[in-house]
């Protein structure tokens, strides 16, 4: 007979609870915005409720708060700079949302579900970039000739990677060496594949060959500039705050040398 522990059941239990109140408040701050975000640099990008990777983030992203770390790196980013390259697209909240504000000319979103290349046509043109963007399936290694082949040189690229441990695989000695005038935002994933730190010491390794590297991590919020959190309580107003991740994340930034 299997012997279930309190402390795990509590565990679960209590998660399960954490996960419904963050959806409920992003629900409930989505319909009080009418869907469109108010505040920091994606201001007026009209986000899509369908979506089913950040149902819980919403909240987040209507404020401007969704990992602001990779919002700020990007918004000081050379002016060459006029592509978003997006691995791991979702929802298309950089694809789309980063064109709404002209921070980039056009963007290219590599996205292996269906369902989310779907999500990401569709709000491409509730926000009027449908014409702007190019919607791809899983990316490659090989990512850098297929954007080349588009007519992008890819010096004017910033790549923003975010596929769940993938980045070790995609990211390879060639593609690194293909992108080195580019810029590259790439979340780690080390913990959810085998030998992950060895995995990430090697990729930071062929990396520094080419680029000046920085490490972001998630850092403070401040709500005192909302007033529409004004009437929530202090652990709703907090949860807007969680991203819901696993651990303690990291970035890398990385900038070409040359």
């Amino acid at each position: 007979m299997r012997v279930i522990r309190i402390d795990d059941l509590f565990e679960t239990q209590s998660q399960q609870a954490v996960d419904i109140r963050r959806e409920f408040i992003s629900r409930y701050i989505f319909e009080v915005f009418e869907g469109v975000v108010r505040y920091g640099p994606l201001k007026s990008f009209i986000l899509n409720k369908d979506s089913s990777w950040g149902g819980a983030d919403l909240a987040a992203k209507l404020l401007g708060l969704y990992e602001k770390e990779v919002l700020d790196a990007i918004l000081s980013k050379s002016p060459r700079f006029t592509t978003l390259v997006n691995l791991g697209a979702a929802d298309g909240y950089y694809g789309i949302g980063l064109l709404k504000a002209d921070i980039f000319q056009r963007s290219v979103c590599y996205e292996s579900s269906e369902k989310g290349r779907a999500l990401i046509a569709a709000t491409a043109k509730a926000n009027g970039v449908d014409k702007r963007i190019v919607i791809g399936g899983t990316a490659s290694a090989a990512f850098p000739s297929e954007i080349s082949k588009l007519g992008v040189a890819l010096n004017e690229c910033v790549v923003l990677c975010d596929i769940e441990g993938g980045e070790f695989d995609v990211l390879s000695l060639h593609c690194i060496q293909q992108l080195r005038h580019s810029m590259l935002l790439i979340e780690l994933h080390d913990f959810m594949v085998n030998d992950g730190d060895a995995k990430k010491r090697n990729l930071i390794e062929m990396l520094s060959e080419h680029f000046s590297i920085t490490l972001l991590t998630m850092g403070t919020r401040d709500l005192s500039p909302f007033p529409e959190l004004g009437m929530l309580n202090d652990n709703d107003r907090w949860l807007i705050c969680s991203e819901g991740r696993p651990r303690h994340m990291s970035w890398l930034r990385c900038d070409p040398l040359t």
